[in-house]
C-alpha cells in the first residue's frame, strides 16, 4: 500500500510538473495538449512530439513551428519524461512510447504506454500515432 501512494505522488507530480512546463510556453488559450515520447531500440536516443489546439484552430499544431524558440521547453519536457521513464522502468514497467493528453487548468485526460520496440521514427510511425491519439 505505501509503494501503490509512492508511485501514485510520484506519477502526480511528474504529471503536474509536465503540464507547468506546458502552460508556460502555450499561448493563453490553448485548451489541449499532446505529449509523446518515444525510445528507439538500441539507438539509446529519443524523440519528442509537442502538440497543441485552441479555440480558432482546426488542428492541432506542432509546437516546435510555431514557437520562436521551442528548445527550452522541449529539454524540460524531455527530463520530466526521462525521469518518468526511469521511475517506471525501476518499477519493472519498461515503455518505449508514453503519450500524454493534457486539458487546460492542469487536467490529465490520459496517459497511455506503449511497449513495443521502435525500430524508427518516420512519416508513417508520426501518422499512426496521430491517428490513436489526435481524432479520438
Amino acid at each position: 500500500m505505501i509503494y501503490d501512494e509512492k508511485v501514485n505522488s510520484f506519477l502526480n507530480d511528474i504529471y503536474t510538473a509536465i503540464y507547468n512546463e506546458t502552460d508556460k510556453f502555450l499561448p493563453y488559450n490553448w485548451q489541449t495538449s499532446i505529449l509523446g515520447c518515444f525510445y528507439i531500440v538500441r539507438a539509446f536516443a529519443s524523440s519528442m512530439q509537442f502538440w497543441f489546439i485552441t479555440p480558432k484552430s482546426d488542428d492541432y499544431i506542432n509546437y516546435c513551428f510555431h514557437v520562436k524558440n521551442p528548445l527550452p521547453a522541449i529539454y524540460n519536457l524531455q527530463d520530466k519524461f526521462y525521469d518518468l521513464h526511469d521511475f517506471c522502468k525501476e518499477c519493472g514497467d519498461d515503455w518505449k512510447a508514453a503519450t500524454i493528453i493534457l486539458k487546460r487548468r492542469g487536467r490529465l485526460v490520459s496517459s497511455k504506454y506503449d511497449y513495443k520496440p521502435i525500430k524508427t521514427i518516420d512519416r508513417l510511425f508520426l501518422l499512426d500515432w496521430k491517428g490513436k491519439y489526435f481524432y479520438n
